[in-house]
């Protein structure tokens, strides 16, 4: 088990981003834990429908259907739950400590998904020392962890109805409970170039302000 308590964990990455596959291994060693790696899956363009013509929706619908493709081997696993990472992660350097505590929360509340890090973008309210309830959920995907009574909810959805994290965060606002740790334990790499937005992002302040602003 990982922190005593996830079944196990998967971090997404092409197999062409050797340097991102290096990156993360490194820091997630010295964060002080390890996961399985996950081979990103590239779907063909003409085989994902684009009915409003968006740029590169391929690329984005293949993040989306690797997501997806993690949750169900953690269902084919039998995992009570499952993290899930992208390979861009920076883990805060008390992660191991706050990820600990956080557990300990978990352990006594009632989840479908945990973030631990990304932009909240409505109130987000206290519900234990280390964890807020997400009253919609968060932009971004880089650090998660979902819960096997949320598998099949997800899994209904088609994939290619849009980005991972927009699924994640309009889904049925009434059938969800989503938390978050009150503190950002993980932020991304902003000096990799992103396959999906061609070029570097900068989220690390967008994360922070947006923390400050809805975590009550």
């Amino acid at each position: 088990m990982i922190f005593d308590y996830f079944d196990g964990g998967f971090y997404l990455n092409l197999d062409k981003r050797t340097e991102r596959k290096e990156a993360f291994e490194k820091r997630s060693k010295e964060a002080g834990f390890e996961v399985e790696r996950f081979p990103a899956i590239q779907l063909k363009e003409e085989d994902v429908p684009n009915p409003f013509n968006g740029r590169d929706w391929h690329i984005k619908i293949s993040c989306t259907y690797s997501h997806f493709e993690m949750i169900k081997e953690a269902k084919k696993r039998g995992w009570k739950n499952c993290l899930i990472f992208e390979d861009d992660c920076i883990f805060e350097p008390n992660f191991i400590d706050k990820m600990k505590e956080c557990v300990q929360d978990l352990k006594n509340t009632e989840w479908d998904m945990f973030y631990m890090g990304g932009e909240p973008n409505a109130e987000c309210y206290s519900i234990s020392n280390n964890l807020a309830k997400c009253s919609t959920g968060l932009y971004g995907t880089h650090a998660y962890a979902i819960n096997e009574c949320f598998y099949d909810k997800i899994l209904s959805i088609p994939f290619t109805s849009g980005v991972i994290d927009t699924l994640f965060l309009f889904y049925d606002r009434n059938s969800k409970n989503y938390v978050m740790s009150k503190d950002l334990l993980v932020l991304q790499d902003e000096d990799f170039v992103s396959d999906l937005w061609h070029g570097k992002i900068k989220r690390t302040e967008i994360y922070q302000e947006a923390y400050k602003k809805w975590i009550k």
